[in-house]
């Protein structure tokens, strides 16, 4: 019986121990059941050009730990092994090679970043589907940026993949700011930005902006003379994944005349070829600065549908500044709610904010209603309030005696000027 097995005597670990590992993998595998006859140790030992020695000590071993069986005159056969053997047994085996694996990749030189991706890339290959390589594609600690007149942060927030994520603020807030920061265009006062795998990169490092898409702050108005098709050979050279079918099926589908120069562009033909380019190189993450305002309503349309197609992979999120409440209840599932001093009011997830706010008219209203934490407005002509909480303030108004006569839910855009007021 031939078994798969190679040993190395470069490799710093012994041989014995390598003939060790790789049978309790074959056992542990299924790949040898019990029962099974393994070859005998002179036969092995030719068979690795290894000292029979060597070939004794790793089945001595495999036979104190009970995963083998000598019968004197019949041979040498698999023993049966208690799962928690195994399982054990299995995280052993499994932490030498990646041990392994992990040194002969710092000897090549990959970053901790390069290594997971080619690492996951091969998992994906080998056992099919998507790997989420992480449980944050982007993680900010007390991130803050000082200008002359103002302030922006401290900002702690996490992007999670599968989610889009609406970031929202009045004209001044520092939206502008939050992507520019994250882009690297910017340099923090202080706080850090940890990216996918939670590398933290310097304003040199390109390597993070692979694996992002960015649209907004008409970041190519230094280009403008050239021509959107001359744009577009700049831009493809910045990125390794760039698509250059994605990238003409995204000109086709929003009408991009390539001749035209950039400059004389409009503002929503600037906002539409930003949007194609952050698309064309399969990013992981999309940041978009207000991408809708100034795009006909054909083609936000189409955009919505795009990034709808884009969430389609479980790895890819979203951070969407916008104003428009349609497009964030379409699509967003979380909001990070800025105020005009660039602190961050709150994250809060947008269902839930719309379960929760009502309005409600009431049979009576005793004053002592408003020191109700989940009261935020009192209108007495009519009897009504208006509540962020609905579940909770219903069996306290239940125990006053005070009925419920009719309630709506509140808009969006009205339970988030009321969060920005109140704060």
């Amino acid at each position: 019986m031939k078994l798969p097995i190679t040993v190395s005597e470069e490799s710093k670990e012994p041989i014995y121990h390598q003939i060790e590992s790789q049978l309790k993998g074959l056992m542990i595998s299924g790949q040898l059941v019990p029962g099974s006859v393994l070859p005998s140790i002179r036969a092995l030992s030719n068979e690795l050009s290894c000292s029979v020695i060597t070939t004794r000590r790793a089945y001595q071993n495999l036979e104190n730990e009970g995963f083998i069986k000598t019968i004197q005159g019949k041979g040498t056969f698999v023993n049966e092994v208690d799962q928690k053997s195994k399982d054990q047994t299995k995280e052993q085996v499994a932490s030498s090679i990646l041990e392994k694996t992990i040194k002969d990749l710092k000897m090549l030189g990959m970053t901790r970043s390069e290594a997971e991706k080619f690492f996951f890339n091969a998992m994906d290959k080998k056992w099919g589907g998507k790997t989420i390589m992480s449980n944050f594609l982007l993680k900010i600690d007390q991130l803050t940026k000082t200008f002359k007149y103002f302030e922006f942060g401290p900002i702690d927030v996490r992007v999670e993949p599968g989610t889009i994520t609406a970031l929202i603020g009045s004209n001044g807030s520092g939206k502008s700011t939050f992507f520019r920061l994250v882009m690297q265009l910017f340099q923090p006062n202080s706080g850090h930005i940890l990216y996918f795998n939670g590398g933290e990169l310097d304003s040199n490092d390109s390597r993070i902006k692979q694996d992002m898409g960015y649209a907004g702050g008409d970041l190519y108005q230094a280009f403008g003379q050239l021509s959107i098709r001359e744009l577009a050979n700049l831009v493809r050279y910045w990125y390794e994944n760039w698509d250059e079918q994605k990238y003409q099926e995204l000109v086709d589908r929003y009408q991009i005349n390539q001749k035209e120069k950039y400059t004389n562009s409009s503002t929503g033909t600037k906002k539409k070829i930003a949007f194609i380019f952050a698309l064309a190189h399969h990013p992981q993450l999309l940041l978009l600065d207000e991408p809708f305002s100034g795009v006909d309503f054909v083609s936000s349309r189409k955009m919505q549908t795009d990034l709808v197609d884009f969430m389609e992979n479980p790895n890819h999120a979203i951070i969407l500044a916008t104003h428009q409440q349609e497009e964030i209840k379409a699509l967003c599932d979380y909001i990070w709610l800025l105020d005009k001093g660039g602190k961050m009011i709150g994250i809060y997830e947008k269902d839930q904010i719309l379960e929760s706010w009502a309005y409600l008219s009431l049979n009576k209203m005793p004053e002592s209603l408003r020191k109700h934490p989940h009261v935020i407005q009192m209108d007495s002509h009519p009897n009504r309030i208006i509540t962020d909480s609905l579940a909770a303030i219903e069996p306290d108004l239940e125990q006053l005696g005070i009925e419920v006569t009719h309630y709506q839910r509140l808009e969006l855009d009205e339970i988030l000027t009321a969060l920005l007021e109140r704060a």
